[in-house]
């Protein structure tokens, strides 16, 4: 390659509308991208941050929308009383069912569930402790837990 053709290439690269030009220069960064080595059409409006912002929100969104959600726990198996409960967790091991809850006055102690399906019209407070005391939560009426958050030694109407 001769002086003269170093020279002539690159005076095409800095001609007006090259493709250096449309890299290089301040006027063009904000705007679209530049399609085979030409520059932008007179008159385009530059993306401003909020555009650029708003379109990275909308793609965060889509590909949100495209993630695959984890399993859920298993489908709790028919319960006929008021209150059934399974000493493993996922409905696994021994049910035990329970009938009338008087309110708040009896305490259902000694036993070890992990999991609850309540068909009541009333909350049922479980307790860790084996009689109706220590950490305690309440299942909510028609509620069911696949997981308690302890062992349940005991519950009663809340």
């Amino acid at each position: 390659m001769s002086w003269s053709d170093a020279k002539s290439v690159k005076a095409s690269l800095r001609a007006p509308g090259s493709l250096k030009e449309a890299f290089t220069d301040r006027r063009y960064r904000r705007y679209a991208p530049v399609e085979s080595g030409k520059a932008p059409a007179q008159g385009g409006k530059p993306m401003t941050r909020k555009y650029r912002l708003m379109t990275l929100l909308a793609a965060g969104i889509a590909l949100a929308g495209t993630v695959v959600a984890p399993a859920t726990a298993m489908a709790a198996p028919s319960c006929t009383s008021d209150l059934c409960l399974w000493s493993g967790i996922n409905y696994t091991g021994t049910k035990s069912t329970a009938g009338y809850f008087d309110k708040n006055t009896h305490c259902y102690p000694d036993k070890h569930y992990n999991s609850a399906v309540s068909r009541t019209g009333y909350s049922i407070r479980m307790y860790n402790g084996s009689s109706c005391n220590g950490p305690s939560f309440i299942l909510g009426p028609g509620k069911q837990v696949a997981k308690t958050k302890f062992v349940v030694h005991s519950f009663r109407r809340a």
